[in-house]
Parts: C-alpha cells; structure tokens; sequence
C-alpha cells in the first residue's frame, strides 16, 4: 500500500530536494509531492518556474525511483498578475509530470480576481492534462475559500471539470482557530475533492506551540478522515504532508521550529510511522481506492 501513497517534500524543508527524493524511495514510496511555496522557502523565484526546470525535477525524482503525482506552487490568484504566474506553474508541473498542480485562492476581497483567474486558467489546464486543486488555508484570515463550504460556492461558480479542491485536514483546524474540524468538514467538500493532504498536529501545546506529528499520534480521528475519503464517489489520491520543521503558534499561524529542522532519522521515524499507521488503519478495509 505504501506505494500509493505519496511523501510531500515539505517534511525535508531545510535538506536538499535529493536528499528528500533519496529518503522517500527508502521508505518504499514510489510517489512524490514537491512543493515550490515561497511561503516556506524564501528561496524560490519565479523564474524556477519553466518547462525545462520541470523536467529536471522528473529526471531528479525518477532517479531515484520516484514518479511526481502532484505538485505544490501555491500562490495568491487574485493578484494582477496571476495568470501568467500561474501559467508558469501549468508548463512546470506538466513537465514534472505531474497530474494535480495545488494553489491557494486569494483574500475574500479579491474573490471576483481570483474567478476570472481560474476561469481563463481552466482551458489552459486542460490543455496541459493538469487538474488545479485549491488547497483549504491553514492560516487564520478572510479567505475566498477557508472551509469546504466556501470552497464548494467559489468553484460553482465556475463549473469546470478540471478546477477542484486539494483538501488539506489539518488546514481547516487551524485556519477557524479550532472553530471546525476536518472530520465535520471533509464530508461537505468530498463531490470536488480530487486530492487530499494528510497531516496531525500535536493533541497538546508544547512550549506554546502545536507541532506536527507522525499520523495517528495526533489530535484528529484518521478512522474516520480516511473512512470519509473511501466513501467518495471518485477516488482521491492521497499524500502525507508533514511540515516537521514547523510549528504552530498559540495564534494558529504556522512558524519555523526554534530547533530548525530535524535529524533525517527523526523525519524518517515520523513517516515511517505515519505509513505503518495508515496500512493497520486500512488493513479492515478491502476498498482501497482513495488512496490510488
């Protein structure tokens, strides 16, 4: 089952992308999630994002036994520029082979911005065989699309096959300041949910902070995120994002760890546990297809 589940490279924030390539494989992984957000990596340009570089990403991850599933490159769609930003990101992730190409939406004062963008970005995904799934916040904020209901109306509004949700569990939690849970919330998004992320945060503050956790060891019920993802009408591919060199802050907002990253051996453990947890979970089930 390992094998259908994809590693986000987020957790080896702060290690070089083959290094995390090389970590996932071992784990007997065979899809991976890069994620490219400015958001965590102050590094990234947006010249990174071109056909040539994508490939290289494919090359990069398909020497080490990896296929790219889906791809992260969040950005604000209600910015002036954001078409051709996002067209960028379209040539990067088709060319790293990736299906799904995650983002985020923008402030709910820029929503008519952020439409118009999708809906000329439709037609060009299609064309580029990418599905855009926009990922539910985790930052506390007046978004156009914070919980699945918000998600739900803004994509209506537009009505094409290939704009869907990437539906992040933990975000949700966070970005209502605990108002909401992702096992109350999944449910309303699952009819556009094409994608879905996985991550637990810690039941308890340590030293006024919430830090990410291996799955299953944390404060949400995976008995019934993952029963609500088997009960979908299509199958929604999965990855485990864990953000371990992160943590929240007591005002839900997300914050590097003051130890910075972790020991490779420590994030291995984590996944490794994560995986082990979610096959036990799912060994009662026969229908395995939302993890596909």
């Amino acid at each position: 089952m390992t094998a259908g589940i994809a590693i986000n490279t987020l957790a080896y924030h702060g290690y070089p992308l083959d290094t995390a390539f090389a970590e996932i494989a071992a784990l007997g992984a065979h899809l991976v999630e890069p994620i490219f957000i400015p958001h965590y990596d102050r590094t990234i340009v947006e010249e990174l994002f071109s056909a040539e570089n994508g490939r290289r990403v494919a090359e990069r991850a398909h020497a080490a036994g990896l296929a790219v599933r889906a791809l992260g490159a969040h950005m604000d769609l209600g910015l002036p520029d954001a078409l051709p930003r996002m067209q960028r990101r379209l040539a990067f992730a088709a060319a790293a082979g990736a299906r799904y190409l995650h983002t985020n939406t923008s402030q709910r004062a820029r929503a008519e911005a952020c439409i118009a963008t999708l809906e000329a970005l439709a037609p060009l995904a299609d064309d580029a065989g990418v599905v855009i799934c926009l990922e539910n916040p985790g930052e506390p904020g007046d978004f156009a699309f914070g919980t699945a209901a918000e998600g739900i109306a803004l994509l209506r509004c537009i009505r094409a096959s290939n704009l869907r949700i990437n539906y992040d569990v933990s975000n949700v939690y966070s970005h209502t300041q605990g108002g909401r849970r992702p096992e109350d919330d999944l449910p309303v998004a699952l009819p556009l949910v094409a994608h879905a992320h996985l991550k637990d945060q810690a039941r308890a503050a340590r030293d006024g902070a919430w830090p990410f956790v291996a799955i299953g060891e944390g404060m949400f019920d995976f008995g019934r995120i993952l029963a609500s993802l088997r009960s979908a009408d299509q199958e929604i591919p999965i990855s485990i994002e864990l953000p371990l060199a992160f943590e929240r802050g007591s005002d839900y907002r997300i914050r590097l760890r003051p130890t910075g990253a972790p020991p490779l051996a420590e994030i291995r453990a984590t996944l490794a546990r994560s995986l082990a947890f979610i096959e036990r979970l799912s060994a009662t089930h026969t229908d395995q297809s939302w993890r596909k």
